[in-house]
């Protein structure tokens, strides 16, 4: 559970590190995989600040 978290807080570290460029290249990579889903759950339980989540889904729409 611990390696889980982790790499959850890894993941969201990287995430945050990105430019609004390379969001929208991942993103529509994730959508054409049907992998959208999956972003928000591994953003879900990280320690990603609610307004920084909003703006970050606020670009894939």
């Amino acid at each position: 559970m611990v390696d889980y978290l982790r790499a959850v807080d890894n993941f969201a570290l990287q995430f945050l590190r990105m430019t609004e460029l390379d969001f929208q290249v991942m993103w529509r990579l994730l959508e054409y995989e049907g992998q959208v889903a999956k972003l928000y759950d591994l953003l879900a339980p990280s320690r990603v600040d609610e307004e920084v989540l909003e703006l970050v889904m606020g670009w894939g729409a």
